[in-house]
């Protein structure tokens, strides 16, 4: 994938981040820096990725200039390169010359952009001499000469370093002693002149946001120099009537003052910038600690109040969305808003919609339905509805949650809880209401009043005060929390002062201590490993209600469900202790010293400790025993159990057989078993363990579930040679992993395990009831197709597929593969995308062939394919005719094919499209007139996309909606839009039109020869003087036509006005925000609703095209046909009355589809 330095997705940025990393150097040599390690690709959010130590290489070589960022902990080799020549000496004798890189020095280090100083840098050396020799033996010796051959950057600065150019340090000559002054060779040192700039790893960003807010996500509040690549997310804040337009301030980077976003995701826009540095481009930055203002321009937004809940994790949320023109509707619609993107919740709520005020009288039904906008309740949506969201200069919809109740409240904490009087100390109730819904207390059915009670939050904590406890009689009573969302009540009890326990706490005989192994789980079910074995002598005064082991790190495992580990371990040691509970009537006194008597033993266990509840209910016993399991590090571990050649699938009736078997000297034997345990059946290969089911699978039978397990042991020489279990192992049978819980196996001491629910099989029945119904439905599919699209599947969204994604939920039979076949048999096939397995034999669906449509089924387990049926096909609900079927020898495939034909004709001659023909224009107004668009065509072969007016004065205006967005006081607009026709002013009339889908699709096209496309607007054929210039077919296959030019109009004076009477309370339209010039399509998705395409080639200034007939077309007027004036005149006055009854139909039309 070819990289850039900055990646965008929605709009061109006018910053480029990988430049503000480097500077701009033009010299005449340069040294280039080459990494001998592969860069780093990590992409993260935000934060730099880690970074891997470069090494570089600096060389000799002229060029560039290469930039390079020299990160801390990078290190600079420098690598010489030594030349040879040869050259006729002063006497004619060859001289051998030899010109040696020695290394580099910094002539200057630029330390503009630090905040501190930079650190000194240590730099590896070598050493030049200068001296002359006569016949190689030295005669003058000159000076030792230093030059730098690298250094490692240990200065945390990033360094950048670059050759500005080169010169000798050191030298020598030698010389024949015969004749001292002929010279025989001589030899150069010479050295790079470097460079060096250094900038800080990290400067600092701050915001102005001008009264917005950021949702959801943080700002950035830092931005890195770095070498690796690296995502920063820079989210947009919002605000109520207003969509975030750009970033201003001091921006540190590039030649532009202001940052655009790059995209839009919840109805909030941000820029994202991916920096990378490959394509080593250099730009001069101003590095500096830099502050963002926002800035804004009005537009559409959505305010959600989360009415004490939460929309996205925020109490309010605002949420931007555009208005366009819907032409398939002929209204005007907002756009842009997801609902599926909030996150609506509240605590123990369940969301009941959206609502447009805080009492719940107004729904909302939708953005774009009339009902929302009903303010007087009548059932219509009309000029009588007053104060509707968008209205006037309101840009702001706000919108209510409404809530209903989930589920009563419950109390959490202090349900049944006993109060001793006396105590002094009140009781407390926690109900999960919240806080701000609290109403009242009552006690037994009666308001409690205030004076007896406190409340707090968290969720809602009520603590009745002892001295009103004291007055409540002995016994039971009931307390209420009653709250918005309903009511939380509990008993609890009020009782006098209790009986201390005995001090003597005695276990009946059990189990030696507690049967626990390494790799088994603590609390499973039914076999107590590690829980359950050990019971009271004594149960009369109180009740063990939790037992726990305490690793060596202090980790907790208990049956009352704290879980900090699940499995005990090889190489630690585990404590065990319990919690009791006194039963009414008796308490554990926190003054008693208690004994703990193991009664299996006979003995004290005297290490025990016992702590006693504050409430003296309950006694914490620790350390009553501590197991220790020895360690595997000194062991052979065995962490996989293989089992091959399993018998895995049965049929009814079929005896049950055994073929597995351990893999080829392993040091473990293996016993497999099925078991049926719902009637207590089961079979397995050792004779001693099936003792153990009290009846014996004979045969299979039908529609009984039956569970394969497997038991294994390590043999008796690995145990003596050293093999142990691992604490968990992987079990593969018959090459598969086996994905099971861990509740499904049982070690015992490291040498052999137990297993249960391993596979899972019910014997297959094969009857003719295992025959694939012959009615075959798919949906879901995607068969519109159209030439230039690759034939491919949905995208993750859903979306955009070309001839795949089909679906079935039959539980017969999958589908397993799509496939066009080409009219000249080629063929395409969905499970080869990228045709990397060599089946598909074309690429894109071509102009000038059909495609027929086909699939491939897969029966599933127990089912197949009757090779003399006859198989229907029922598509998205639709019986398919003249389909054929091919079922395969094993009767597990089956393929259909001719399901559907998509013919694609080639344009040809006698389909070319040379004359457009547009009927009853408006093209005549009066001076205050507003534009008035009326064009209509009589045929279904092509449509108007818009047409539109071009005024001398930079003014324009258009039909399309779309196309209007580009008009308004803003940078890069069209000009102002036409609100009304000015006196002594010049309008240019255009039009663009495109062809319909069906029209396409058979092959009709626009002729691209201008000179022989012909337009008759109004029954005149319009003679263009430059029809090149004037007339622009798309280069996208004749697809569409845009005719500018087509006249001028210059509106005429209106000597006695009329009074019209004021329009009822029109709405102002928004002022939509400025979108991007969209760029061209690459193929029409679907021809009848197509996507706006890129601008067409529309001259700002377009010259007067040439009058039909060779009138003189002055005033604005319609061009002459040749008539009189009185059929002049007669036009004139029926086209402004006409003018004038199109455009109150528009108006009205208009207002009622608001």
């Amino acid at each position: 994938m070819k990289k850039t330095s900055i990646k965008k997705t929605n709009q061109v940025l006018s910053v480029l981040l990988s430049s503000c990393m480097l500077l701009s150097a033009t010299t005449a040599a340069s040294a280039t820096l080459v990494t001998d390690t592969t860069q780093n690709e990590q992409i993260q959010t935000n934060l730099p990725p880690e970074h891997t130590p470069k090494t570089w290489t600096l060389t000799h070589e002229l060029g560039g200039p290469f930039n390079y960022v020299i990160m801390p902990g990078d290190s600079v080799v420098y690598k010489g390169e030594t030349k040879h020549s040869i050259e006729k000496g002063l006497y004619g004798q060859d001289v051998a010359w030899t010109s040696v890189d020695a290394g580099f020095s910094i002539k200057k280090y630029d330390t503009t952009y630090l905040k501190s100083n930079l650190p000194e840098i240590e730099f590896t050396t070598t050493e030049c001499r200068n001296y002359d020799s006569i016949d190689g033996e030295n005669t003058q010796k000159g000076d030792m000469v230093k030059t730098n051959t690298g250094f490692t950057n240990n200065t945390g600065k990033i360094l950048r370093l670059w050759c500005t150019g080169s010169g000798g340090i050191a030298g020598y000559n030698i010389w024949s002693a015969e004749n001292n002054v002929v010279q025989v060779a001589g030899v150069v040192f010479r050295e790079a002149y470097v460079t060096l700039e250094a900038y800080e790893p990290e400067y600092n960003f701050s915001y102005d946001l001008q009264g917005g807010t950021v949702q959801v996500e943080n700002l950035p509040d830092k931005y890195y120099i770095t070498n690796e690549d690296y995502t920063l997310n820079i989210p947009a804040p919002t605000m109520a009537g207003e969509h975030f337009y750009r970033w201003s301030g001091s921006i540190p980077w590039g030649n532009s003052a202001t940052i655009y976003p790059t995209g839009k995701a919840k109805g909030q826009s941000y820029t994202d910038f991916t920096w990378s540095l490959d394509d080593n481009s250099l730009g001069t930055c101003d590095f500096k600690d830099s502050e963002l203002v926002a800035n804004y321009q009005p537009g559409f937004t959505m305010s959600f109040h989360g009415m004490k809940g939460t929309v996205n994790n925020q109490s309010d949320y605002i949420y931007e969305i555009d208005k366009e023109y819907n032409k398939e509707k002929d209204v005007t619609e907002y756009i842009g808003f997801d609902e599926t993107d909030l996150d609506i919740s509240r605590n123990g709520y369940t969301f009941a919609g959206w609502y447009l005020d805080s009492d719940y009288t107004r729904p909302f039904y939708g953005l774009n339905d009339d009902r929302t906008y009903d303010m007087n309740g009548d059932g219509v949506y009309d000029y009588k509805d007053k104060g509707e969201p968008f209205e006037g200069s309101n840009w702001n919809m706000d919108l209510y949650a409404k809530w209903e109740s989930a589920k009563a409240p419950e109390i959490t904490e202090g349900s049944k809880q006993t109060w001793i009087k006396a105590s002094n100390e009140g009781a407390s109730f926690r109900s999960d209401a919240e806080y701000d819904d609290f109403i009242k207390v009552t006690i037994d059915g009666a308001d409690l009043s205030t004076e007896n009670y406190t409340v707090e939050s968290g969720s809602t904590i009520v603590k009745l005060k002892a001295s009103y406890l004291e007055t409540l009689t002995i016994g039971k009573h009931t307390i209420a929390i009653v709250s918005e969302s309903g009511t939380a009540e509990t008993e609890f009890s009020v009782e006098t002062q209790k009986t201390d326990v005995d001090t003597t706490i005695a276990f009946k005989p059990g189990w030696t201590w507690i049967d626990i192994s390494p790799g088994n789980k603590l609390n499973r079910a039914n076999d107590h490993y590690g829980y359950g074995d050990l019971t009271l002598d004594s149960d009369q005064q109180y009740e063990i209600i939790n037992e726990f082991w305490v690793r060596d790190d202090g980790k907790v495992n208990s049956s009352s469900g704290k879980h900090e580990y699940d499995i005990f371990e090889s190489g630690r040691s585990y404590t065990y202790g319990m919690e009791l509970k006194a039963k009414d009537g008796y308490k554990f006194n926190k003054t008693a010293k208690y004994l703990i008597k193991d009664s299996w033993h006979f003995e004290d266990i005297d290490d025990a400790i016992c702590t006693v509840s504050e409430d003296e209910s309950i006694l914490t016993i620790k350390n009553m025993h501590t197991t220790t399991f020895e360690s595997l590090d000194n062991y052979k571990v065995i962490d996989t159990i293989e089992v091959n050649n399993a018998t895995l699938t049965f049929n009814v009736g079929d005896t049950p057989k055994f073929t597995g078997k351990e893999p080829e000297n392993s040091k473990y034997s293996i016993v497999e078993y099925w078991r049926d345990n719902v009637n207590g059946e089961g079979i397995c290969t050792s004779p001693f363990f099936n003792q153990a089911f009290e009846k014996h699978i004979e045969k299979f039978k039908s529609g009984v579930n039956y569970e394969y397990s497997i038991y294994f042991r390590i043999d008796g020489d690995a145990w003596e040679e050293g093999y142990r279990l691992a604490d968990s192992v992987t079990i593969k049978i018959n090459g598969k992993d086996i994905d099971f819980n861990i509740e499904d196996i049982d070690y015992n001491a490291s040498v052999e395990a137990w297993t249960s629910n391993l596979i899972s099989m019910t014997p297959t029945e094969v009857t003719q009831d295992n025959k694939v119904d012959t009615n075959i439905r798919i949906t879901n599919t995607m068969l519109d197709i159209y030439p230039g699209n690759t034939p491919r599947g949905p995208l993750s969204d859903g979306t955009d597929a070309h001839g795949y994604g089909a679906k079935t939920n039959s539980e017969q039979y999958e589908l397993t593969d799509e496939f066009w076949v080409r009219d000249d048999g080629k063929v395409n096939y969905y499970s080869d995308p990228y045709g990397s397995e060599g089946k598909n034999e074309y690429g894109t669906f071509e102009v000038g062939h059909s495609y027929t449509y086909g699939i491939e089924l897969k029966a599933k387990s127990g089912y197949i394919f009757d090779k003399n049926a006859e198989y229907k096909v029922n598509v998205d609900g639709t019986d398919m005719t003249g389909t054929t079927s091919v079922v395969s020898e094993d009767g597990k495939t089956l393929t259909i094919k001719n399901i559907k034909t998509e013919e694609f004709k080639a344009p040809s001659a006698d389909k070319e499209i040379n004359t457009v023909e547009i009927n009853n224009a408006t093209l005549s107004f009066k001076v205050g007139d507003a534009p008035v668009f009326t064009g209509k065509i009589d045929n279904d072969m092509y449509y108007i996309d818009h047409e539109r007016w071009d005024g001398s004065d930079n003014t324009g205006w258009t039909s399309s909606e779309y196309w209007n967005q580009r008009y308004g006081d803003f940078a890069g607009s069209w000009g102002m839009p036409i609100t009304a026709f000015a006196a002594n002013t010049e309008y240019t009339y255009g039009v663009y039109l495109k062809l319909t889908k069906n029209a396409y699709k058979e092959g009709y096209r626009f002729s691209k020869d201008a000179n022989k496309l012909k337009l008759i607007l109004n029954g005149q054929t319009i003679n263009f003087s430059n029809p090149e210039n004037d007339i622009s077919t798309d280069d996208y296959d004749g697809f569409s036509v845009w005719f500018s030019n087509v006249l001028v109009m210059t509106p005429t004076q209106n000597s006695e006005p009329d009074n019209p009477s004021n329009p009822e309370n029109p709405n102002k339209p928004g002022e939509p925000s400025t979108p991007d010039n969209p760029s061209n399509p690459g193929e029409p998705a679907t021809p009848d609703n197509p996507s706006n395409p890129g601008e067409p080639a529309t001259p700002d200034n377009p010259s007067t095209p040439s009058i039909p007939n060779n009138s003189s077309n002055q005033n604005g007027k319609v061009p002459q046909t040749g008539a009189d004036n009185m059929i002049i005149w007669f036009t004139l006055g029926l086209i402004s009355s006409t003018s004038i009854i199109a455009i109150a139909m528009y108006r009205k039309r208009k207002k009622s589809s608001k």
